[in-house]
């Protein structure tokens, strides 16, 4: 801004609205966008905590890898643009959580199923902690001369049964022809109200911070 005399003794003022702008958008780039960036990934650190907390609830004993799913893509401060992040599940644990998430039939030829269907545990089969076949289970038990897979008259499935039981019928696996899901996970409320509680606070300790630094 300048301070222009004239020949009436009048006083103009001319704002150069262009520099005004220039020197904004350089300290939004340099400054603002920066502190934007760093509290949203702040915030992205504790968002992801909470659709962990809520698989523990929701899920019947999830193992690690499960809890494990949640990623972060950073935000990253780019001259003329705000800045943004992204929490997403990883592939492969994405590829069965998205029935919880979304409620569908599991069947043959999806994510870890077989051509026949999809092998789940029999009544006597011993799981793991988490409430799974351990990995390797089958095999292990086809290894053994005591074990074989066979056909009842109420289903052409095939179940996994151990010889010499006697007249109690025991399966150890057993395949099936589908899986219906409940949504029991529902991931897009609890980010988004976990991101209303935490994106706030932490942008505004960044800009605090930013402001105390400029000071």
């Amino acid at each position: 801004m300048r301070a222009v005399s004239t020949a009436r003794m009048e006083i103009d003022f001319e704002f150069d609205i262009e520099s005004f702008e220039t020197e904004v958008d350089s300290y939004l780039d340099k400054t603002v966008r920066p502190a934007l960036a760093a509290g949203l990934n702040a915030a992205a650190e504790l968002v992801k905590l909470d659709p962990i907390d809520e698989l523990g609830r929701d899920l019947d004993s999830p193992n690690p890898f499960t809890l494990n799913a949640f990623g972060i893509l950073p935000a990253t401060p780019v001259p003329g643009r705000d800045p943004d992040i992204v929490i997403n599940i990883q592939p492969l644990q994405a590829a069965y959580l998205g029935y919880q998430i979304d409620g569908n039939v599991r069947r043959a030829g999806d994510h870890a199923t077989t051509k026949q269907g999809l092998l789940v545990p029999g009544p006597h089969a011993k799981l793991d902690r988490y409430g799974n076949l351990p990995r390797g289970y089958v095999a292990r038990m086809q290894q053994r001369d005591d074990d074989f897979w066979t056909t009842f008259g109420f289903s052409d499935k095939p179940a996994l049964v151990p010889r010499g039981a006697g007249n109690e019928l025991k399966i150890l696996a057993l395949i099936v022809d589908e899986i219906a899901y409940e949504r029991t996970f529902d991931l897009f409320d609890v980010v988004g109200v976990s991101a209303h509680k935490h994106v706030p606070v932490q942008v505004s300790k960044k800009l605090d911070a930013t402001k105390r630094a400029d000071s």
